[in-house]
């Protein structure tokens, strides 16, 4: 299983590879692990490697549309409460940045600030 570091999941999903691994060694088929890791988790961290890459490509945007948008913050705490999966949140998210997009209704606060000098060099 790849590390993905720049999704912010490692503890959460380590102890789950952990149960994955318990589960494995207590019925016995320890070569089942893999394929379990990747069966339970594979599909969701695919997803969450996709949603990071486009929130690292676009951080100012997807703040606003995405962290300023209620919704996409409580599809963020049901993934965070394990009541949902990346495979579910990243195309909830995308959904509500094209409302955002088509109503104007969380981009606002782009279109209202200043744009900030860049720094250094």
């Amino acid at each position: 299983m790849s590390i993905y570091g720049q999704v912010g999941e490692g503890i959460r999903y380590a102890i789950k590879s952990g149960q994955l691994a318990a589960e494995c060694i207590t019925r016995g088929k320890v070569t089942d692990y893999t394929r379990q890791v990747r069966r339970r988790m594979g599909w969701s961290l695919t997803w969450a490697n996709f949603g990071a890459w486009i929130f690292y490509s676009l951080p100012e945007i997807c703040f606003y549309v995405g962290a300023a948008n209620p919704h996409s913050t409580d599809g963020f705490v049901a993934t965070l409460n394990d009541q949902r999966g990346y495979d579910w949140l990243v195309p909830y998210i995308l959904g509500c940045a094209a409302e955002s997009l088509v109503t104007f209704k969380w981009i606002k606060p782009i279109v209202s600030q200043p744009r900030r000098p860049v720094q250094g060099g």
